[in-house]
């Protein structure tokens, strides 16, 4: 594939410029009603995850564990996961497979809440719709304090766009760093890295393991929140770009167009 910018849309859902209606409801609060009804769609959007993720994806997760464990130790019930945005559908498969029966939330294109079933699946999981106009800025923030203070992981996809299968990390900003200095929780890095399979003429597609680390804080707490912000930044893509290069096998090859 042929790129113009790290920006560029590789990917495009059928309705891409999806907007939201008037009166989005962003959180649907934690009532005994609706915790009963999240359950139900998370379970069922967990066997979906289970049997594209781990059977036709063959996905694979280290790391998942011990995360769980640290989040124990620090007695955090809220925290951010940054992942690289490679896998067109598996990603929001990933979010839920490295997190259930965790309650989890992912802050997602408009075009994803377009989608039928998908999207409503989606919205009923208290998944984040990016907010364009000032109301939807507003409802944003209440929803994300409400669901931190529920204890939700948030999954982040910090370069935006999907470009299935790419090996590296490409540019992002710390914007979406925000979040976890504005909060005080922990964050991690979920990379995503493709192999070889051993039967590869079987199933050319790669073999996909996924690599958790952290937890990550920024330097000095005490710093001003921009600060906080570059130094959270710069550890979570130091880590991401050291996991990925143990990928070793490009499915798609990524070349950039020269400039006529």
């Amino acid at each position: 594939m042929t790129y113009t910018s790290t920006t560029q849309d590789f990917v495009k859902s059928a309705d891409q410029n999806h907007h939201l209606p008037a009166g989005y409801r962003y959180y649907h609060g934690h009532g005994l009603a609706q915790r009963c009804f999240y359950h139900i769609i998370y379970f069922l959007a967990y066997l979906i995850c289970c049997v594209y993720g781990y059977l036709w994806l063959g996905i694979r997760i280290k790391g998942k564990r011990q995360m769980k464990r640290t989040l124990r130790k620090l007695h955090a019930k809220s925290s951010f996961i940054y992942g690289n945005h490679t896998l067109a559908g598996g990603d929001i498969a990933l979010s839920v497979l490295m997190n259930y029966p965790h309650h989890i939330s992912a802050v997602v294109a408009l075009g994803n809440i377009g989608i039928p079933v998908i999207g409503p699946m989606l919205h009923q999981l208290d998944f984040l719709a990016v907010p364009h106009t000032l109301e939807e800025r507003k409802n944003f923030k209440i929803a994300m304090t409400h669901l931190v203070e529920d204890g939700t992981t948030f999954m982040i996809y910090p370069e935006a766009h999907v470009w299935p299968w790419y090996t590296k990390i490409r540019d992002f900003s710390s914007t979406s760093m925000r979040y976890p200095v504005r909060f005080k929780t922990p964050s991690f890095v979920a990379t995503t890295t493709f192999h070889r399979r051993r039967f590869a003429w079987l199933n050319p597609r790669p073999a996909i393991t996924v690599y958790i680390d952290g937890p990550f804080y920024p330097d000095n707490l005490e710093a001003s929140e921009q600060e906080q912000k570059e130094s959270l930044h710069a550890k979570i893509v130091e880590t991401m770009r050291k996991r990925a290069e143990l990928s070793d096998y490009q499915y798609v090859i990524y070349e950039e167009q020269a400039d006529k």
